[in-house]
């Protein structure tokens, strides 16, 4: 039925297989206790907030504390919370009556301003033009 060269080749095939399966499980089990991978900085991700398509995560990296935003294509830094003297995580504050009140009638309707009140008031332009 079938052939004894046929059977030889095949025999002999399946036993290199098996050589190189053997050759690679050694490999992989011995290489990382002969060079265990070094980490050049301390990282560790403190919390993680998903989103639909994103996630955004707060991260310790050294002595920093980063958060940072993530997508399928792209990693981008939201904003550094180290504190400068400390080295501990602080919240950026913001004083709300420091800032100056913006003024909606001085919006300029051709600037490229992506708020809502620019919107209405560049189309507030437009009809009266």
């Amino acid at each position: 039925m079938i052939d004894e060269n046929l059977l030889h080749a095949f025999l002999t095939l399946m036993l290199c297989v098996l050589g190189l399966g053997v050759v690679l499980f050694i490999v992989k089990r011995y290489s990382a206790k002969i060079a265990p991978h070094k980490q050049t900085v301390d990282m560790k991700i403190l919390g993680r907030l998903p989103l639909q398509k994103a996630n955004i995560y707060t991260i310790q990296a050294g002595e920093r504390t980063l958060i940072i935003g993530t997508t399928d294509h792209s990693i981008t830094t939201l904003a550094d919370i180290t504190s400068p003297t400390s080295g501990t995580p602080s919240l950026p504050t913001t004083n709300v009556s420091a800032q100056p009140a913006k003024d909606n009638s001085t919006i300029d309707p051709t600037a490229d301003n992506l708020s809502f009140a620019a919107f209405l008031q560049s189309i507030s332009h437009r009809r009266k033009n």
